[in-house]
C-alpha cells in the first residue's frame, strides 16, 4: 500500500530542526483527525509516541497497540501484514523505552516486552533480528546484574544460529558471551570464546565485527596485565584498519594503546600514541575525540611535571569543550586543571576549577566522575589547611563510594546465580559424557565399578562441599555488604526482583542530632581527632538504634538521621525512637564529663523529633542508597535546629503517641523556620 502524501510530511516533520515539539505535537494531532484510514492512524500514532514526552509515551502507545491488532485481523495480504507487524514492533520499542526510563521504571515490563518484539520477529521468520533480539535482551540482563538470565538468552540465540548455520550470529553470540565470562573471572572461557568468534569472522570476512573482536580481545589482555599482548592484538586492530582505510578507527586504537604506555610510565610512548591519535581526530573533524586526546596529553605531562604543557593542552581541550557547550566535557577538563594546580601548589586556583567542575557534574549525575572530584577538593583543602572542608569533601567521597559499591554489591550477589547456572549446566554436561563413556568401554566399567564408583563419589562429594562453602561464603559476603547498605527488607526485594519499589508510611518517626558548635570546636581539632571523634559517637548511636529496632537513613556532616516504623510499619516507632534518644542523650552527658576530664573540646548535642507521614525509596537505579522524603523529614530537622543542647525536643504530633509514656515539659508554640509555629515539648524523664 502506497504511502499518502500526508502521511509521507509527517513522517518527515521529525526532520524539521526548527519545529518545536509542540508545534509538531500539534500537527500530528491535526492530522489524526483528519485521518480516514486505520493504517494512516496507526502510524500517527507511532509518530505521537516518538515526539511526546515520555509520560504521554504510553498512551499513544497503547492506542497504537490496540490498532495495530485490529488491523493485523483484518488483513489478509502478506506484504501488509509484515509492514502493520513492523510498525507493531516500533509501538514495543517504544512500550520498553517507557518502563526501562528511570521515573516509570519497571524492569519486570521492559524484559516481557522485549520478549514480545522477539515473538513478532518470530512470526516474520526474520532470523538476524530473532537473533539481535535475543543479543539485545541478554545487554538488558547484563545491565541489572542478572546474569543466568543474559547467559540464557545469549544461549537461545546461539542454538537458532548454529541449527540455520548462520555463522555471523554464531560469531556475534560467542564475542558476548566471552565478555560475560570475561566479567565473571572466567578468563579461559573467555579467551576460548573470542578466539572462537575470530575464527568464524575471519571465515566470513566479517570485517566490522573482526575489528570489535580483535579490540575486544586487546581489551582482555590489558585488563591482565599482559602488555605485549595487548598491544599484539591492538596491531592487528590497526593493520586491519589501514587495509579497509578505516583512518577514523585508527585514532582510537591509537588512543588505547597511548593509555597503556601510560599506565605504565612509558611516557614517551604513550605521547607518541596520543599524538598519532590526536592527528587521526582532527583530520577526521571528530572534535570531542580531539578534545579527550588533548586532555590525555596534558594528563601525560602533568605526571612528567611539565605544569607548563599540561595547562598549554588542557587549555586547548576546554576551548573546543566550551565550542561544543559539553558541561560534562568541560567539568572533566576543569577536573585537569585543578589537578595540575594542585601539582604547583597553586591552590586557590586549584579550587576554583573543582568546584567548577563539581557544580557542573552534579548536574550530569556522574557518580564517579563526582567521587573524582570531591576527593581532589579534600586533597586540595587538607593542603591549604582547611581540615573541616577536606573532611566534608572526604565525607562525600566515602559515601559516593558507598554508592558505587552498591552496584557491585548486586552484581556479587547476581554472580552467585550466574555460578548456580553455570555449575548445574556444566554437571548436566559431565553425566551425558560419563553415559556415552560408559556404553564405550561398558565391561571395564563393570569390572572397576566399585573403586571407581567411590573415588568418584569422594572426589565430587568435595567438590560439591567445597563450591558450596565458596558460595556460601561469597554470598555472605554481598549480603553483608548489601545490609550495610539497605534495610533487610528492601535489601531482599532489590536481590529478588532487581528492583525496589518506593512506599509511603502514614505514621513514621524521625529522629535528627546536630552537635552544637560544631564548626568553631573543629577548627581547633586535627582532621583525624575530629573523624575519630564523630565516629566514636555515632558507632554509639548506630548500636543505640539498633537495640531500638530503628532504621539508619544517613550521616550529613555532624548530622545523624535514623527513622522507627519502616520498612516494616510499627505502632510504637514514636516510644522506640524518643528511647533511643533518652539513651543517646545520657551517652553524650557522660561523654561530656570524660572530655571535660580530659582537657577535651566539649561536644554538646542536639536531639529533634517529629512523626507523620514519608515516602522511603532507593535513590537511582544501579548505583543506589535508601532515603526518606517528605514534609515530616523537614519538621523534624526544625524539631532539631530549634531544640537546646542536651535536650530531646519533640514535636505536639509525636508528643500525642508518647504522652503516657514520658513526662513531658510543654515549650508552647515555637517559631520554626519556613513552617511557622509549632508547639513543641522537651522529653525530661520515663514514666
Amino acid at each position: 500500500m502506497k504511502k499518502s502524501f500526508l502521511l509521507f510530511v509527517l513522517l518527515n516533520l521529525f526532520q524539521l530542526p526548527t519545529f518545536s515539539q509542540d508545534r509538531m505535537m500539534d500537527s500530528l494531532n491535526n492530522a489524526l483527525q483528519n485521518a480516514n484510514q486505520d493504517t494512516t492512524r496507526l502510524s500517527i500514532y507511532i509518530a505521537l509516541g516518538q515526539a511526546c514526552n515520555i509520560e504521554d509515551n504510553l498512551r499513544y502507545s497503547e492506542l497504537a497497540l490496540k490498532l495495530a491488532d485490529k488491523l493485523l485481523s483484518q488483513t489478509i495480504d502478506k506484504k501488509e501484514r509484515k509492514r502493520i507487524s513492523e510498525q507493531k514492533i516500533n509501538v514495543y520499542y517504544l512500550i520498553t523505552a517507557y518502563y526501562s526510563e528511570s521515573m516509570h521504571a519497571n524492569l519486570t515490563k521492559t524484559f516481557e516486552y522485549g520478549e514480545k518484539i522477539i515473538s513478532v520477529y518470530q512470526e516474520l521468520k526474520d532470523t538476524a533480528n530473532i537473533i539481535d533480539g535475543y543479543r539485545s535482551l541478554s545487554q538488558y540482563y547484563l545491565a541489572v546484574g542478572n546474569f543466568p538470565k543474559a547467559l540464557q538468552s545469549l544461549q537461545k540465540a546461539l542454538s537458532i544460529s548454529k541449527e540455520l548455520n548462520y555463522k555471523k550470529g554464531i560469531a556475534l553470540c560467542l564475542l558476548q558471551m566471552a565478555d560475560i565470562y570475561r566479567d565473571n573471572g572466567e578468563n579461559i572461557q573467555a579467551l576460548e570464546n573470542y578466539q572462537n568468534a575470530l575464527t568464524i569472522l575471519y571465515e566470513i570476512k566479517d570485517t566490522l565485527n573482526l575489528y570489535n573482536g580483535l579490540a575486544a580481545i586487546g581489551g582482555f589482555y590489558y585488563k591482565q596485565n599482559n602488555i605485549q599482548k595487548a598491544l599484539e592484538y591492538y596491531q592487528k586492530v590497526i593493520s586491519l584498519c589501514e587495509a579497509k582505510q578505516w583512518n577514523d578507527k585508527i585514532g582510537y586504537v591509537y588512543g588505547w594503546i597511548g593509555q597503556v604506555y601510560r599506565d605504565h610510565k612509558d611516557y614517551s610512548g604513550s605521547l607518541l600514541n596520543y599524538q598519532k591519535s590526536l592527528s587521526m581526530f582532527k583530520a577526521h573533524s571528530n572534535q570531542q575525540k580531539v578534545k579527550d586526546i588533548l586532555d590525555a596529553i596534558g594528563t601525560v605531562y602533568n605526571e612528567l611535571g611539565n605544569y607548563t604543557e599540561a595547562l598549554t593542552y588542557h587549555f586547548k581541550a576546554l576551548k573546543i569543550a566550551e565550542e561544543l557547550k559539553s558541561e560534562y566535557g568541560i567539568a572533566s577538563t576543569y577536573i585537569c586543571l585543578a589537578r595540575v594546580y594542585h601539582n604547583q601548589n597553586k591552590y586557590i586556583l586549584a579550587k576554583q576549577y573543582n568546584d567548577s567542575a563539581l557544580t557542573l557534574l552534579k548536574k550530569q549525575f556522574d557518580l564517579n566522575k563526582i567521587s573524582e572530584a570531591e576527593l581532589l577538593a579534600s586533597r586540595i583543602d587538607s593542603a591549604r589547611g582547611n581540615g573541616m572542608s577536606a573532611y566534608e569533601h572526604y565525607k562525600q567521597y566515602v559515601a559516593l563510594s558507598s554508592k558505587l559499591k552498591g552496584d557491585e554489591i548486586h552484581r556479587a550477589a547476581q554472580k552467585e546465580k550466574y555460578q548456580n547456572e553455570f555449575d548445574k549446566q556444566k554437571t548436566e554436561q559431565d553425566k551425558k559424557d560419563a553415559i556415552a563413556k560408559s556404553e564405550i568401554k561398558k565391561q571395564k566399567i563393570i569390572r572397576n565399578s566399585v573403586s571407581t564408583g567411590l573415588v568418584i563419589v569422594f572426589l565430587f562429594s568435595v567438590y560439591v562441599y567445597k563450591q558450596r562453602r565458596r558460595i556460601a561464603k561469597e554470598k555472605k559476603k554481598g549480603d553483608d555488604l548489601l545490609l550495610n547498605i539497605l534495610p533487610a527488607e528492601v535489601a531482599e526485594e532489590l536481590k529478588a526482583k532487581g528492583s525496589a519499589e518506593a512506599k509511603h508510611f502514614d505514621e513514621v518517626t524521625v529522629m535528627f542530632t546536630d552537635f552544637k558548635g560544631f564548626t568553631q570546636i573543629s577548627e581547633k581539632l586535627t582532621p583525624s581527632e575530629l573523624v575519630a571523634e564523630i565516629h566514636t559517637c555515632f558507632k554509639a548511636f548506630d548500636n543505640i538504634i539498633t537495640k531500638y529496632n530503628i532504621e539508619k537513613i544517613k550521616t550529613i556532616g555532624d548530622s545523624y538521621m535514623c527513622a522507627g516504623g519502616l520498612p516494616v510499619t510499627n505502632t510504637t516507632n514514636a516510644i522506640d525512637v524518643v528511647n533511643a534518644a533518652l539513651e543517646i542523650q545520657q551517652f553524650m552527658q557522660h561523654h561530656l564529663q570524660q572530655r571535660k576530664k580530659e582537657n577535651k573540646e566539649p561536644f554538646e548535642i542536639r536531639i529533634g523529633i517529629h512523626t507523620g507521614p514519608v515516602v522511603a525509596g532507593i535513590v537511582g537505579v544501579k548505583k543506589f542508597a535508601y532515603d526518606i522524603w517528605g514534609d515530616t523529614v523537614n519538621i523534624a530537622s526544625r524539631m532539631e535546629s530549634s531544640g537546646e543542647a542536651g535536650k530531646v525536643n519533640i514535636s505536639g504530633s509525636t508528643y500525642e503517641l508518647v504522652k503516657d509514656k514520658f513526662n513531658c515539659a510543654h515549650r508552647g508554640k515555637i517559631q520554626a523556620k519556613n513552617k511557622g509555629e509549632i508547639d513543641m515539648y522537651f522529653v525530661e524523664t520515663n514514666n
